[in-house]
């Protein structure tokens, strides 16, 4: 995601300083715009995948805790 946020900035920044259509501008911004959101969203699923996984581990684990206790 940073990647693509730091290419969106040079975009924009590209945009100020060079001479291009804005229709060629506006193509490239929205091309790196749908890149971003993609990251994004693929991001957001891997920390709620992450999240899932910490609470079936800490679950696992009082389970086992459990399990000696009473073997004790």
């Amino acid at each position: 995601m940073k990647v693509v946020k730091e290419l969106l900035l040079k975009c924009i920044s590209d945009n100020s300083k060079v001479e291009q259509g804005q229709e060629e501008f506006w193509e490239k911004y929205n091309t790196l715009e749908q890149r971003y959101e993609k990251a994004k969203l693929a991001v957001e699923s891997l920390q709620n995948e992450k999240q899932a996984r910490l609470h079936k581990a800490e679950t696992i684990g009082a389970f086992i805790f459990e399990l000696h206790e009473r073997d004790g």
